[in-house]
């Protein structure tokens, strides 16, 4: 009997110290976990520069874009080798501020009245525009300039009367036509049928053709001046268009 009290109290005494052993292991086994927080928090944010810096989708770090550069206004400076030339300078930008290089102007510091570029054939530069010089005419503002001789201006009146009759001719029946003065300080004339609503249209495109043609050219000095004889036309709608029929005896 006494041996078995002495084997029990042996057997007690190895379960409590195997009780205590794995009891004693959890603590370091939750230490163990929360060294291993700390050192994952420490790899992912060292003194909290990985949680503030931007990522890209795959997770890399995005640069940061640098701050706004300073930049010349967008209108840059037209720059020119001299007043009037058609040789242009490209303008420099330097910080914020255009400039023209060395040997050029901006050409907004000449005169307004300035004529740029190369002068047109027979053409002087008046007040800013390209004009035809002295003695010389341009009957149209794409046409080369020609001498004011007397053929050249009984063309040119020829051919001014001409358009101007072919766009105020337009008619539905004999009423809308009248007979419209078409003399000028060239010559006499007895008179173009035309329409009665476009007379007035007319009239100042004939002043106007009568100014360049005939007044500022001094055309009658030139060629004379005539006036034929002529009877009282009678005006009729043909083919839509104002004409003269026959006329009254």
């Amino acid at each position: 009997m006494r041996y078995l009290v002495v084997a029990l109290a042996f057997a007690a005494a190895a379960c409590g110290s195997s009780s205590g052993s794995a009891g004693a292991a959890k603590p370091d086994v939750a230490i163990a976990q929360d060294a291993g927080k700390d050192a994952a928090s420490d790899a992912t944010a060292p003194d909290g520069a990985a949680a503030d810096a931007p990522a890209n989708a795959d997770g890399a770090a995005q640069d940061v874009p640098p701050a706004d550069v300073p930049q010349c206004p967008v209108d840059a400076p037209t720059c020119a080798t001299a007043c009037g030339s058609d040789a242009l300078v490209e303008a420099v930008c330097a910080g914020t501020t255009w400039s023209c290089p060395n040997g050029s102007i901006d050409a907004a510091t000449c005169p307004p009245d300035t004529c740029w570029g190369k002068p047109p054939p027979d053409e002087v530069c008046d007040k800013g525009q390209w004009v035809c010089k002295a003695g010389w005419i341009q009957f149209s503002p794409n046409a080369p300039c020609v001498e004011a001789s007397c053929d050249n201006l009984k063309a040119a009146l020829a051919a001014g009367l001409d358009t101007l009759t072919t766009n105020h001719q337009l008619c539905a029946k004999d009423a809308d036509c009248v007979v419209v003065a078409s003399s000028t300080a060239c010559q006499g004339t007895c008179g173009i049928a035309l329409s009665k609503a476009q007379a007035q249209s007319f009239a100042d495109g004939l002043s106007a053709l009568d100014q360049k043609v005939c007044k500022d050219t001094d055309f009658a000095t030139k060629c004379g001046y005539s006036t034929p004889k002529c009877v009282a036309p009678a005006p009729a709608c043909v083919n839509a268009k104002c004409v003269y029929s026959k006329a009254n005896p």
